[in-house]
C-alpha cells in the first residue's frame, strides 16, 4: 500500500469523534432535547474542545458554539433570531 493511500491519523480520530458525537446526540438522554442551545452545551460537556466537529455535526457555525458556551459560562441570556442563536448581555435585553 502506498503511503498516500493510508488515511491521516488525525482524520481517523476526527471521524471517530464525529461518530461518537452523533451517537451521543441519538442517545435516549439527548433524544428529547430539541433546542440548539441545550444540545450545544450538553455536547460540549461530553466532548470538550471539539468545537469544529460539534458545529459540523449540529449544523451550526463555530461562532454559535462559542456564543452558546459564553452565554452558559457568564449566565447570559440566549436568544434565537431565525436559525441563529446569540448570547445577549442583560443590559441589551431591556
Amino acid at each position: 500500500m502506498k503511503r498516500a493511500d493510508t488515511p491521516h491519523p488525525g482524520r481517523q480520530k476526527d471521524e471517530q469523534i464525529r461518530k461518537n458525537i452523533k451517537f451521543f446526540l441519538l442517545s435516549s438522554e439527548m433524544r428529547s432535547v430539541t433546542d440548539t442551545y441545550s444540545r450545544i452545551i450538553e455536547t460540549l460537556y461530553e466532548f470538550p474542545g471539539r468545537v469544529r466537529i460539534i458545529s459540523e455535526v449540529l449544523g451550526v457555525s463555530t461562532q454559535q458554539v462559542y456564543s452558546a458556551a459564553r452565554a452558559h459560562c457568564f449566565g447570559l441570556k440566549w436568544i434565537t433570531k431565525g436559525q441563529v442563536g446569540h448570547a445577549l448581555l442583560l443590559s441589551e435585553s431591556g
